[in-house]
């Protein structure tokens, strides 16, 4: 983890904060992390990861990374609002049930 955050720390640094109240006005989010880490390549196709990945999203026929990002919260940053992410999918007709997306922290 320390290799990790010595590969993004010049990445994050250059990053602006987020300009919005829903993503934290003092937050920077850092993406395009596998092209920019080998560290983040190594983790995203780690065993233990995939197998989570697949077993979540079993109903899918393959899987697909939609982003990587390296989320930095200041302190003092307001807590952000619940929510699900999959809500971004709710134009489609899936099944209750249906997972479209797994997040990793």
């Amino acid at each position: 983890m320390d290799q990790l955050a010595a590969e993004l720390r010049p990445w994050i640094e250059k990053t602006p904060t987020s300009i919005d109240k829903f993503e934290g006005r003092r937050t920077r989010r850092t993406g395009g992390l596998i092209a920019r880490s080998s560290r983040c390549r190594e983790l995203l196709m780690n065993r233990l990861v995939l197998g989570s990945a697949n077993q979540i999203l079993g109903r899918a026929t393959s899987l697909q990374v939609n982003a990587t990002q390296a989320i930095t919260i200041a302190p003092g940053e307001p807590a952000q609002v619940i929510h699900r992410d999959q809500w971004a999918f709710d134009m489609y007709p899936f099944a209750k049930d249906y997972q479209v997306i797994v997040n990793a922290i």
